[in-house]
């Protein structure tokens, strides 16, 4: 790895600052904000200690990402089931509230998930 390591921001708090932690002979990446730790790397491998705890942060951010997908496609579905039954005359008025409160939280939850990876960029 080069000198100039970069760490990947913290996948808990996407704030905190992490630095490069030893004890006895482990290694690990630490977020000094919210306390979170990856994984050990044997032999005070300082390298290891890097690739695990951004492949964690991936993994973590990835997991977010799929969440979702998931809910945006529950949205969507809820969405086309409104505007069938809209066509067909059915009342549904409580639903589309329902839909219309759930949709501006999930556009809320999507908007800072997207902010975040600005700030980490």
């Amino acid at each position: 790895m080069s000198d100039e390591v970069k760490f990947a921001p913290c996948p808990f708090c996407r704030y905190g600052e992490v630095a490069l932690s030893g004890i006895e002979d482990d290694a690990f990446i630490h977020c000094r904000d919210c306390g979170a730790r990856g994984p050990d790397a044997e032999n005070n491998d300082r390298d290891k200690a890097t690739l695990n705890w951004n492949g964690a942060a991936l993994r973590a951010r990835h997991a977010k990402a799929v969440e979702l997908v998931h809910d945006l496609a529950v949205m969507l579905e809820a969405s086309v089931k409104l505007n069938s039954a809209y066509r067909f005359g059915i009342p549904a008025h409580a639903n589309v509230l329902d839909t219309l409160v759930a949709r501006a939280a999930l556009q809320d939850r999507l908007d800072a998930f997207l902010s975040e990876e600005d700030k980490a960029t």
